[in-house]
């Protein structure tokens, strides 16, 4: 029980992947009576490693890459407090609704 806990709770803390993983233990060692333990120590686990680093190990490698736009849930802390205006951009060009192959050659 306490190996099923652990493996788990760190996986789950990991991977940050709580009802898949915990399907996937639950299943895969017949441990349904252990389904309460393994809950409790995935929501711990989960709430310890948010507070430590804010993203999983699949989010960190991907930033790592730098070659893959990830899209997170919340945005980057230095814009909590910009609005729309100062990041938008001021001189846009736009095309009309049908636009030769001129103009559309022009703005590009």
């Amino acid at each position: 029980m306490y190996a099923l806990v652990g493996a788990t709770s760190t996986l789950g803390g990991l991977f940050r992947a709580s009802i898949s993983l915990i399907v996937i233990m639950i299943e895969g060692t017949g441990g349904i009576d252990y389904i309460y333990g393994v809950l409790l120590a995935v929501l711990i686990s989960n709430l310890v490693a948010k507070v430590l680093h804010a993203e999983g190990v699949y989010e960190t490698e991907i930033e790592k890459r730098g070659d893959i736009h990830h899209l997170r849930h919340d945005p980057p802390r230095a814009l909590y407090h910009k609005k729309v205006e100062d990041i938008m951009q001021h001189d846009l060009q736009v095309l009309s609704i049908r636009p030769t192959v001129r103009q559309v050659m022009t703005v590009l």
